[in-house]
């Protein structure tokens, strides 16, 4: 039960680590593309940077937790709402109302992957092939 235990938490803590990682990769890549520091471009780029890195730490969840993948990834997305729903109340006029309603449009967008992933892999562990398969 402890090494269960110890297993779910190194996937969450790897996918939170490729949250992070990721995220600093597409910020390392900005100005290698040209993207100066600040502009609507470059916010548009950090939010698409964002997008990617929360999708995949939540894959990472709900794909390679050892055990209770369901709440895993409902969690880590719970996390990531409240820290979105916070970013944007703390960003106040520092940023366009464009980005810090993209930051909250994530959160249902999330929701919907998190939706779609566990129907995928439930599909994939029933051997389903998806909405037309019947068993006779």
């Amino acid at each position: 039960m402890l090494r269960l235990c110890a297993s779910c938490a190194l996937v969450l803590a790897l996918s939170v680590g490729a949250l992070f990682g990721l995220n600093l990769i597409g910020g390392a890549l900005a100005p290698w593309l040209g993207l100066a520091r600040g502009g609507t471009v470059r916010l548009a780029w950090d939010l698409a940077w964002l997008l990617l890195s929360c999708g995949l730490a939540l894959w990472l969840v709900a794909r390679w937790a050892p055990a209770a993948r369901r709440t895993l990834a409902w969690g880590l997305w719970a996390l990531i709402s409240a820290a979105a729903i916070w970013a944007v109340l703390e960003l106040g006029g520092d940023f366009p109302a464009w980005f810090r309603a993209a930051v909250l449009l994530l959160v249902p967008v999330l929701f919907g992957w998190v939706r779609w992933l566990r129907r995928a892999d439930r599909m994939r562990r029933s051997g389903s092939r998806g909405i037309h398969s019947r068993d006779s």
